[in-house]
């Protein structure tokens, strides 16, 4: 099986975990209908999206690299779940 295959197979199971597939599925369905999209931010922000795009990330290559706070994924792994999830909705809602 090739690299990407496997990625988009973790990318789908963490989905599943994550209880995001129905949302997904949705916002799928319905770009295909030309629909356009107004207030995700609650979707982006929900503590799931959070941990599933945590979790797809850390793995990343670039997940060593510093961001512009200088810090990267390990700087982050010894949080606790609701402190990153705070974290990052205090930045995602602050933009």
């Amino acid at each position: 099986m090739q690299r990407k295959d496997i990625r988009k197979r973790n990318s789908i199971r963490h989905a599943e975990y994550y209880n995001m597939v129905e949302i997904q599925d949705e916002l799928y369905r319905q770009g295909i209908m030309k629909k356009k999209f107004h207030n995700l931010m609650p979707i982006i922000a929900s503590p799931q999206n959070i941990r599933m795009a945590y979790r797809n990330l850390k793995s990343n290559k670039g997940s060593n690299t510093p961001g512009v706070d200088g810090k990267t994924f390990s700087d982050y792994a010894g949080l606790e779940d609701a402190e990153l999830i705070g974290k990052v909705q205090e930045k995602l809602l602050n933009c």
